[in-house]
């Protein structure tokens, strides 16, 4: 059990890595997969059909001094199901496409036919009409153009809109609700559009405000309903920070256990001098 889960293993002070030679690689080696058939095939030797997508083992080996376009080309060995005779075929990053080397030849596939006219004729047009290249080019050329047109045009609409207070952005909000796509007022408006839009917008500022004034006001209260339910408690349970210190002038100082016990008893009638509350007020008053 022990060399199944080795975390850590002993070096002895005399080890010497140096000393350890190192294993050597072999520079082109055959790696065993499991594939399938790309294409229908005919063996040259017993004449046997295989169908595309037949499943086989099979060795794979990269191919020396062979490739495209810094694309490595890849050569498969498998053996006919029949007479067990050895057949190659390697890949055609060219075509995007198989092509087969020694012991079977390619089954006739119209497709590759059709692919292989249309390539041509598309070549043929190519160079009998130079106008039409021309043409795509400058097409191509225009397509780029205005992405990158548009690319500055997003960027320098970013930059503007992070440089917009809130108030502008509702401004702007209410403005757009007004006008159509050409920048003109909608059919319908009455005179004096703009001076509605600018009381919309002092009204949408009021109303946030008057949410925020609420929002304080209910974090105001949840903290001296915390208070109140820690006073009546008699302190007995986890008490606030807030609770152990007393305020002496611009001093704050820790209240001990001992004068925590002696004061507990009065608490619960008398008002408290530490609470959350007050000591926010006066922090307020000092500011």
């Amino acid at each position: 059990m022990g060399e199944r889960k080795v975390l850590n293993k002993y070096y002895p002070p005399d080890f010497d890595p140096s000393a350890i030679p190192k294993g050597k690689r072999k520079t082109n080696t055959q790696v065993k997969v499991r594939m399938m058939l790309p294409m229908s095939l005919k063996c040259n030797n017993c004449g046997e059909y295989m169908a595309r997508g037949t499943k086989f083992n099979s060795r794979k080996e990269t191919a020396e001094n062979e490739d495209y376009l810094g694309i490595p080309i890849f050569r498969f060995y498998f053996k006919c199901r029949l007479c067990s005779s050895e057949i190659t075929f390697k890949t055609d990053p060219r075509r995007s496409d198989y092509q087969t080397e020694n012991g079977a030849s390619r089954s006739y596939e119209p497709f590759e036919e059709v692919a292989s006219d249309n390539e041509s004729e598309e070549e043929e047009e190519d160079t009998a009409n130079p106008m039409k290249t021309l043409e795509e080019m400058t097409m191509t050329s225009k397509k780029e153009m205005d992405l990158l047109d548009a690319l500055d045009e997003m960027k320098s609409q970013n930059a503007r809109r992070a440089m917009l207070s809130p108030d502008d952005i509702l401004r702007l909000k209410h403005t757009s609700r007004m006008l159509d796509d050409d920048g003109h007022p909608k059919e319908g408006l009455e005179e004096g559009w703009e001076d509605s839009a600018d009381e919309l917008d002092e009204q949408e500022a009021a109303d946030l405000q008057q949410f925020r004034e609420e929002q304080s006001l209910r974090a105001l209260d949840a903290t001296e309903t915390l208070h109140q339910t820690a006073v009546k408690s008699g302190g007995q349970h986890n008490e606030t920070p807030a609770k152990r210190k007393r305020r002496i002038g611009d001093r704050v100082t820790f209240i001990s256990k001992k004068e925590r016990k002696k004061a507990a008893p009065p608490l619960a009638n008398a008002a408290p001098n530490c609470s959350l509350v007050q000591y926010s007020s006066d922090s307020d008053a000092q500011k």
